[in-house]
């Protein structure tokens, strides 16, 4: 009864927000957009690595329990490689110097088919073909390869500040640039149930398909900034309803040093001080990835508990235990890290967003999406529960077809998408929780995902599960910017 409760709230929830979504003024996205070359990984493939780089197993089994997070040399990359693969787990190392990152170049076998990369791109792409009003994106370099990975759809805009010093948008395809260079982001896709063995006692079987990244690309390293950001950041705010800012992770330690990445950051919370003043109902977001070094996500975080910067934060488990290790929950995030139990996930969203004095919590994962909002900023909550399945039937559209999203499209295929619909073991496991703990109604959460707890909407769907998805990068991304745009627009209906 409770899977066909959901399908008719899927379905229902497409053209609900569709119908809404024209009342945005606009979105902006930033700041790292990229290019992405595609390495499809085989078990022959990295064996053919560890050869040729002569690693013995029995180390690289240990690199992996060290788990360095940065790639130095090729072997670095294998390690990364390795430990996503045996682990099912996604994850991005920067790569530190040039002549590893030319050696891997020279060395992998990357899909000629280059793709549009890094959060900002995507989510720039993702929010222009569903056709919201305005797309402004902050890209610090237009490559030419980059310029043609950009969509013709004329409502994605970069703020170009003019020799007038007045602030014009023009398409990513025309706009000036003051850097060109290209860097590839090496994104190494691997399929659920692949094996690998590399010795009797070493034997590998991938438990899910996902991805490792290894970035090597100084300007958004630096998380330099493009003029028509730092000087239109008034005019920009007044354009829109809502900041999506990721790329914070990509900082580079070794070559800012402390004072260097907290002045970067304190530069960039700065900017977006001055866009809530322009526009108070300006909605940020901090899209949360994965950082290796615990001093920038420190820095981040407590930089930002000063200056009570974000009104929303987007993150999976994996990055939500590394905020709880940064505010002092360091079992809970241990156990998160390691076992990923929807007990300890519920408490850590909680956790995080009464410390950081959040409006919205959006956490992504595997069989569930879950929002927190405050309910006194939130007086509807079926529209969360709109705005979450909304995103959820475009990423898995996205997943299972690897293509754009065209809200026609998604809708040609609803059917198709929902056949196979199950209500998922972690949404069963929240439910069975909340029960537990708070006595709740279960027959109702079972159908609707509802209810309210510590001054909070917990709205938790079921998600849309692929089976061998086309693509797995990106998918946060699609869902993170999608969930929030819907929500947006939904709202200011209400509104008025």
């Amino acid at each position: 009864m409770e899977k066909n409760s959901w399908i008719t709230l899927y379905k229902k929830s497409i053209g609900e927000v569709a119908l809404n979504l024209p009342n945005l003024k606009g979105i902006l996205v930033g700041l790292n957009v990229n290019v992405d070359a595609i390495l499809f990984v085989t078990p022959e493939l990295i064996s053919q690595l560890i050869k040729k780089l002569e690693i013995d197993p029995n180390d690289l089994v240990q690199r992996i329990k060290e788990w360095k997070g940065i790639i130095e040399t090729p072997s670095d990359f294998v390690t990364g490689l390795c430990g996503c693969f045996s682990r099912g787990k996604a994850s991005e190392w920067i790569i530190q110097n040039k002549k590893t990152y030319d050696y891997l170049l020279q060395n992998l076998p990357l899909d000629t088919k280059l793709r549009m990369g890094g959060n900002a791109g995507i989510m720039s792409e993702t929010l222009a073909q569903i056709d919201i009003p305005n797309v402004y994106v902050h890209a610090v370099s237009l490559s030419k390869e980059l310029r043609e990975l950009f969509s013709d759809k004329q409502n994605v805009k970069i703020p170009v500040l003019a020799a007038t010093k007045q602030i014009t948008f023009k398409h990513p395809k025309t706009a000036e640039s003051e850097n060109e260079d290209l860097y590839l982001h090496i994104i190494s896709e691997f399929d659920k149930g692949d094996e690998l063995q590399l010795t009797n006692t070493i034997n590998w079987k991938c438990p899910r398909d996902n991805r490792f990244i290894a970035t090597f690309d100084p300007p958004n390293s630096k998380l330099d900034l493009i003029k028509g950001f730092e000087y239109g950041i008034d005019v920009l705010a007044s354009k829109c309803d809502g900041f999506i800012i990721s790329g914070f992770h990509m900082l580079e330690f070794k070559d800012n040093g402390i004072e260097g990445i907290r002045e970067k950051i304190i530069n960039i919370l700065d900017l977006l001080s001055q866009a809530k003043k322009a526009n108070p109902k300006l909605v940020l977001q901090l899209e949360l990835c994965s950082t290796k070094n615990k001093e920038i996500l420190k820095q981040l975080i407590f930089l930002s508990k000063e200056k009570n910067i974000w009104d929303s934060l987007s993150c999976n488990e994996r990055e939500l235990g590394e905020i709880l290790e940064i505010i002092g929950y360091r079992k809970l995030a241990k156990v998160i890290k390691q076992h990923c139990n929807q007990r300890d996930v519920i408490d850590g969203c909680l956790e995080v967003s009464k410390n950081l004095k959040l409006k919205r919590l959006h956490l992504h994962e595997f069989g569930c999406y879950i929002l927190l909002a405050d309910k006194e900023q939130f007086e509807a909550p079926e529209n969360l529960t709109q705005a979450l399945l909304f995103s959820a039937l475009l990423t898995a559209f996205r997943a299972s077809t690897g293509e754009n999203l065209a809200l026609k499209k998604v809708k040609e295929k609803l059917d198709d998408l929902l056949f196979d619909f199950n209500i998922s073991n972690q949404f069963i496991q929240i439910a069975e929780y909340l029960d537990e703990r708070y006595s709740i109604d279960k027959i109702e959460f079972m159908k609707n995902g509802r209810i309210i707890i510590d001054n909070y909407h917990l709205v938790a769907i079921p998600t849309i599960l692929i089976d061998q998805p086309r693509i797995t990068v990106g998918l946060g991304d699609t869902v993170s910017s999608t969930a929030l745009a819907a929500q947006l627009a939904l709202q200011k209906t209400d509104l008025g």
